[in-house]
């Protein structure tokens, strides 16, 4: 995100990205209303989640890797992973590739949507807190 807006503004961006307890913070200048609105559109592209099919076809790939919960059917795997393409649904691609990834080298069993909550829920909500940031720091800057 500092690269995006960097590339931007031309100017310096500071990001303190924080964690499930403690808030993102955004510090930079923004020169013109131009800058504003095209560093807006960068923030909601990285925004935009991957297809649920894309989803699923990372899980699939997934369930290969990770052993499933004692006792579940294919039947039983499938309605799990439809379940969890459905959470991720609102949640930016790169986000999600990041989570899949970590929990096919980390894992040994399915993980349970919590599990998975842990990894993508606090960095949904920076992503979202550097966009209303940026938004707060140009109507601040309309205000002086």
């Amino acid at each position: 995100m500092a690269t995006l807006l960097d590339s931007l503004t031309n100017l310096t961006v500071k990001i303190k990205f924080g964690d499930s307890k403690k808030k993102s913070e955004l510090e930079l200048t923004i020169p013109s209303e131009d800058v504003y609105k095209a560093a807006r559109i960068g923030f909601l592209e990285k925004m935009v989640p991957l297809p649920q099919e894309e989803v699923f076809a990372r899980l699939v790939h997934l369930s290969a890797l990770l052993k499933p919960p004692f006792g579940e059917t294919v039947k039983d795997m499938k309605f799990r992973m439809k379940a969890v393409a459905q959470n991720l649904s609102d949640v930016p691609a790169d986000i999600t590739i990041f989570a899949l990834k970590l929990i096919g080298d980390t894992c040994k069993v399915w993980p349970s949507w919590s599990e998975i909550a842990e990894i993508v829920n606090y960095r949904k909500l920076n992503r979202q807190r550097l966009l209303d940031s940026l938004d707060y720091q140009w109507l601040k800057q309309q205000g002086e």
